[in-house]
């Protein structure tokens, strides 16, 4: 049966580190019980990351332990010039340093000379704070984010590899409104719940040494109620249950397999299509925040395309929703680490 969906609480590892089960929840029943897992730390690749954008503006901010190294990035992006800003920190690994085990609950923050970024999880919804120095020239960058509101229903997946070994623990929490504000190169941008939403990528797994993955994310309002799309494939045995969800008024329409027809010049129309005929867009990029990191054996191709998507994608009572002028985001990353 494809799409297997979990429907009460459990642990994903047994007492001897092994996955119990795969597939997806609509809410966060995966508990990650990270110290039965008997591997190398070194190898383990946990995230929390945090996207809002409107027409006008983005901003992200990730933070990571990728095991050998620790990192902190922060983004801006304007739409309306097509310009992006992107400052990333790393530090060396730490045993003291632990990311939150659960996507609903916990501090993670990083600190260096020129940063500091906290996300914080609350009861009323989720807190993102952010003071970097010099961001550009000498102008710092400041933000100061809530999200609230937040969904009843959410993407959560366990996705193992065929080696049975590696897995990867996700949720996506989309459609989040944001209220607060940014200053970058010293003007003041603000978020209004109202109008603006944002999305949570929670990851935590144990990959392998080379993936390449394709995500496509949005969070808008449609028809005045919360809408997003999380859709996703490229790596690991998605056999029992894919990725690929609509979220709206505050539930999730889960679909079957996604395929991006990317043309020769990425910067051209994309085609999006499923296997299953819910979901049917074309995406227009007008921005390739693109990155390159290339160390010895350590690779990261990173290109996250933003642009405007325009199609259509059926909910699970068979209605049908017009989507018209939605940004989004659409990554393409290939890791060897």
């Amino acid at each position: 049966m494809r799409n297997i969906e979990i429907l009460r609480p459990i642990s994903i590892f047994d007492t001897q580190g092994n996955l119990q089960t795969t597939g997806f929840a609509r809410k966060g029943l995966f508990t990650y019980n990270r110290e039965n897992l008997k591997v190398n730390r070194l190898k383990m690749k946990e995230w929390d990351y945090y996207l809002v954008m409107n027409h006008e503006i983005g901003v992200a901010f990730t933070l990571s332990d990728l095991g050998y190294i620790r990192m902190a990035s922060v983004s801006f992006l304007n739409f309306e010039t097509h310009e992006e800003t992107t400052r990333t920190v790393l530090k060396a690994p730490s045993i003291s340093y632990k990311m939150p085990v659960s996507p609903r609950q916990g501090v993670c923050e990083f600190k260096s000379n020129d940063l500091l970024l906290r996300f914080e999880s609350a009861p009323n919804g989720r807190h993102v704070y952010c003071e970097f120095k010099n961001f550009v020239g000498r102008s710092d960058f400041k933000a100061d984010l809530w999200f609230t509101d937040l969904p009843k229903e959410s993407m959560n997946i366990l996705t193992p590899f065929e080696d049975g070994k590696h897995f990867y623990l996700n949720q996506k929490m989309n459609a989040m409104p944001c209220a607060g504000k940014v200053i970058f190169n010293w003007h003041i941008y603000r978020f209004n719940p109202k109008k603006d939403l944002g999305v949570l990528d929670w990851g935590r797994g144990y990959w392998p040494y080379e993936t390449t993955w394709y995500w496509a994310t949005a969070s808008a309002y449609l028809n005045e109620k919360p809408f997003g799309i999380n859709l996703g494939y490229g790596f690991g045995d998605t056999s029992k249950a894919s990725e690929n969800v609509i979220f709206y008024d505050g539930k999730i329409h889960k679909l079957d397999d996604i395929n991006f027809l990317i043309p020769e010049d990425p910067m051209m129309p994309w085609t999006i299509t499923s296997s299953d005929g819910r979901f049917e867009a074309i995406f227009q990029p007008d921005l390739d925040r693109a990155a390159l990191i290339k160390t010895g054996p350590v690779s990261s191709d990173q290109h996250q395309y933003f642009g405007i998507l325009n199609g259509s994608c059926v909910l699970d009572d068979g209605t049908v929703l017009v989507i018209e002028q939605l940004r989004t985001a659409i990554e393409k990353i290939h890791n060897r680490y």
